[in-house]
């Protein structure tokens, strides 16, 4: 089934008229959209899972990170079974469905816009959609909002799916349209009433030329960049710890060479950062030890050593900050990081003690360990990072004294995914820097 086989034809700077949103996740698998006449365009933003839905003849599958939009004056309907998350938005232009009996959408070609394409930004969408739900807004400011929201995408990810054919070959039909059957000695498609069909050698010319689009593509952007310099949005996510740190850093000196890139960096927990690289929601990410090797590229950078954070007036409080033995820890409750994988290393450090540890918490964030650990509830067990927040005496941090007790970094990317230049360029530096 193909995605995005056409475009959107509407002025976003002239009669937008937003009509409703709202959030839906299917109760389980063998959900199906509903059938509908349509009168009004809608916005599909798939944020989990996978939608199957159509308009009349055209059949979308919408992954996570994906969008669809589907024109007026169409029957609307799920075509497969699935489960899946997603917003969705309505709205009316001034072009759509006049006379709903006798105009489509294909009446009024104002500009450009693709039906159907990836977008990594979801804090914008969940943004714009917080600011939607508000009672207060006037209609203008809503329908301005529903105007912003399709000029992000828009501008959004231009990436296209190797897989993605339709949009392919929408790119190229003008050739194949034209291009006499004699003079490539084949048939490329085969035309029916509702949808065109690529014959086997049109597949192979398919591929042919989609390489040819990709180099066009890197021509235009080679160019423009060697007359405006590197440009885009770099989507970033980072672990707590010193991540943060590190992303600042090598900003800082990858902007005075490429000052028009900007940044949308995001911070969560491994197992969070993990999942927004797998869904393509963010291309580079630094994150801690053990690394999925098979879904992820993986360039290790940094090495820190664990430490106990200890309140003052505990029996292991020390000023001196001297390290502490595993065997010494075992008797008090400790505060470790939420992570399962962490447990175990952790596990390993006391397996030579005899001993087992009091795990009292499993803390997903640094900043609640540290708080736990000022306000007497345990120890905690982190990357020596969190010494950052620590101010004054009422704790100390202690190093973990054991030769496994060290957290080690890396950037990661995803094997399956197209990066962008931007980030391309980004990875780039950063290698170059640790080779």
């Amino acid at each position: 089934m193909g995605n995005g086989d056409k475009w959107m034809n509407f002025d976003l700077n002239t009669g937008i008229e937003f009509m409703m949103h709202g959030t839906f996740t299917a109760p389980d698998d063998n959900w199906v959209h509903m059938s509908r006449y349509m009168t009004s365009y809608e916005l599909f933003y798939v944020t989990d899972g996978t939608l199957y839905i159509s308009d009349d003849n055209n059949d979308y599958t919408v992954k996570t990170g994906e969008y669809v939009i589907t024109p007026p004056c169409k029957n609307q309907h799920g075509w497969k079974k699935c489960e899946c998350t997603f917003y969705y938005f309505h709205w009316f232009a001034d072009d759509a469905c006049d006379d709903i009996g006798n105009h489509t959408c294909e009446d009024t070609r104002l500009g450009d816009f693709p039906s159907f394409g990836s977008y990594r930004n979801i804090d914008i969408i969940e943004k714009y959609y917080t600011l939607l739900n508000d009672t207060g807004l006037t209609k203008e400011l809503s329908n301005h909002i529903m105007a912003i929201i399709l000029l992000e995408i828009k501008k959004g990810d231009k990436n296209i799916s190797a897989g993605n054919t339709a949009v392919l070959c929408r790119r190229i039909l003008s050739y194949i349209q034209f291009a006499p059957c004699e003079e490539l000695g084949t048939e490329l498609f085969v035309r029916s009433p509702h949808k065109v069909t690529l014959t086997e050698e049109g597949e192979l010319f398919l591929q042919y030329a989609s390489q040819i689009l990709d180099l066009v593509s890197k021509s235009e952007e080679e160019v423009r960049e060697m007359r405006e310099g590197l440009t885009g949005t770099l989507y970033i996510a980072s672990v707590e710890g010193c991540a943060p740190r590190f992303f600042a850093e090598w900003i800082s000196t990858f902007r005075k060479k490429h000052p028009n890139v900007q940044y949308n960096l995001w911070n969560g927990n491994t197992d969070d950062v993990n999942s927004r690289v797998t869904k393509g929601l963010c291309e580079v990410a630094m994150i801690t030890a053990p690394y999925n090797t098979e879904e992820f590229h993986v360039l290790p950078v940094y090495d820190e050593p664990w430490v106990a954070v200890i309140p003052k007036g505990h029996a292991l409080y020390s000023q001196d900050n001297a390290a502490v033995r595993p065997e010494e820890l075992l008797p008090y409750d400790l505060l470790i990081p939420s992570r399962e994988s962490r447990k175990g290393e952790i596990d390993k450090w006391f397996s030579k003690t005899g001993g087992t540890p009091v795990i009292r918490g499993r803390i997903a964030h640094m900043m609640n360990a540290y708080e736990l650990s000022l306000h007497g509830v345990g120890i905690s067990i982190y990357p020596e990072s969190i010494a950052s927040l620590v101010h004054g005496d009422d704790v100390c941090v202690r190093q973990v004294d054991h030769p496994d007790a060290y957290a080690s970094y890396a950037l990661i990317w995803n094997k399956k995914h197209t990066l962008s230049h931007v980030a391309k360029e980004f990875i780039g530096f950063v290698e170059g820097m640790y080779n």
